[in-house]
């Protein structure tokens, strides 16, 4: 008889036991934060995790919303879902919550009073048929432009109130040798880009108008012009534009080569992690974009649970919402990210003025403006791109040619 046969039996099921331990507390964390500011981000939700005992599996998808949308729905339909995926706060959130492909993490919100610390607005609306479907990570703005202080000096400007004043500028700026503008040829750039415009020269009644899918905005006097001011910044733009990432126009502004970029907040994120000082007086300024400084356009993340999963992960999704709705947490992440967090119990102490001034924005609910990803079907907002992508690629086309082009565009998308 060998008597190592069932010592050696024990030990291989003691490492089966371990290794099944180990699975257990793992969770598969799919999104679309690559960005090195959003990768670090992302990491203090990680680090948290792992420090509560779990192992997070990271699964990031390049390529933005977009190519992170096609491989979580593939997973769905394969019916092998990810733990918990990115999602945009707002319509998206709530047509996968409706077809029944997420879970439910109620409990999880009332043990940890979300009621309490969340904006209403925000619990609604990762509320879906009753049950609680998402974390809510971070808020971000959408009309935002950072700039260069030292190529404004340099340019003898002062930062543009109106688009009058935006194009004067750069002007002046170009004649230093200085770009104008940190702006992309990447479609999403320039959707992005044209809505900032849209709500600063038609304010909150026009945009809302944008979000509500509404195909007679694109040939407003207030669109039309969005397309005239959207074809003088191409006109600013250099070659090196050609699919340029939005994080290598901060850094551009940041190095002083560009005096604007119009970006969200998490640009923030490529600032501060290159030591920059965020402010007028600093090395990068911000303000909103020309036009909304009474308002704050708003989009947000959150992190959905997928129902489908195995069920030794069901319980790995709840303490990771329990981790990423911590006040810790969501402290810790805005700061890294440049978002503000959703959590009102944590205060602008800690934050740069650009992030202050967010949150005293913010403070009006009159204020608050829901963002086209909060608000617009995907297949719309993707129609949209491309129309307006199109017009920039096209010189040919005039301000009314492109206005038309979109509206059609939304039209078949509805």
């Amino acid at each position: 008889m060998n008597r190592k046969q069932p010592l050696q039996r024990m030990a291989a099921v003691a490492l089966a036991a371990a290794a099944l331990g180990a699975q257990a507390q793992q969770i598969e964390v799919l999104h679309w934060w690559t960005a090195p500011s959003e990768s670090k981000a992302v990491k203090v939700f990680a680090d948290a995790y792992a420090a509560g005992g779990g192992k997070w599996q990271d699964t990031a998808i390049a390529g933005g919303i977009g190519a992170a949308t096609q491989v979580t729905m593939s997973r769905f339909a394969a019916g092998d879902p990810p733990g918990a995926v990115q999602m945009p706060l707002g319509r998206r959130l709530r047509d996968v919550a409706a077809e029944d492909l997420l879970g439910d993490i109620s409990d999880v919100a009332i043990k940890g009073k979300w009621a309490e610390v969340l904006p209403p607005a925000v619990l609604r609306s990762v509320t879906v048929a009753g049950k609680v479907v998402a974390v809510p990570v971070a808020m971000h703005g959408v009309n935002w432009v950072w700039y260069s202080p030292k190529v404004l000096e340099a340019a003898k400007v002062a930062p543009p109130k109106n688009w009058d004043e935006m194009m004067l500028a750069a002007e002046k700026i170009k004649a230093t040798g200085a770009l104008p503008f940190a702006v992309s040829t990447q479609a999403w750039q320039i959707n992005w880009l044209w809505g900032n415009i849209l709500a600063g020269v038609g304010g909150q009644k026009t945009y809302a108008q944008l979000t509500d899918s509404d195909p007679k905005v694109f040939t407003t006097p207030a669109g039309i012009r969005a397309f005239e001011i959207l074809a003088k910044i191409r006109g600013y733009a250099d070659p090196a534009a050609a699919n340029r990432a939005w994080n290598a126009n901060s850094t551009l502004v940041m190095n002083h080569k560009a005096a604007f970029q119009f970006m969200g907040d998490w640009a923030k994120g490529e600032f501060v992690g290159a030591g920059k000082k965020l402010g007028a007086k600093g090395d990068v300024g911000c303000m909103l974009t020309p036009g909304t400084q009474d308002f704050y356009v708003m989009m947000g993340d959150v992190i959905a649970i997928p129902r489908g999963v195995k069920p030794e992960v069901l319980a790995q999704q709840k303490k990771l919402a329990e981790i990423v709705m911590s006040r810790d947490s969501q402290l810790k992440f805005s700061l890294a990210k440049g978002s503000i967090p959703f959590r009102t119990d944590i205060k602008a102490d800690g934050f740069d003025e650009c992030a202050a001034l967010a949150m005293k924005t913010m403070a009006k609910p009159e204020a608050q403006v829901p963002g086209t990803a909060m608000a617009m079907r995907t297949e719309v907002s993707g129609a949209v791109t491309d129309a307006i992508a199109k017009f920039w690629s096209t010189p040919s086309m005039t301000p009314q040619q492109g206005a038309e082009a979109a509206a059609a565009a939304m039209k078949r998308a509805l």
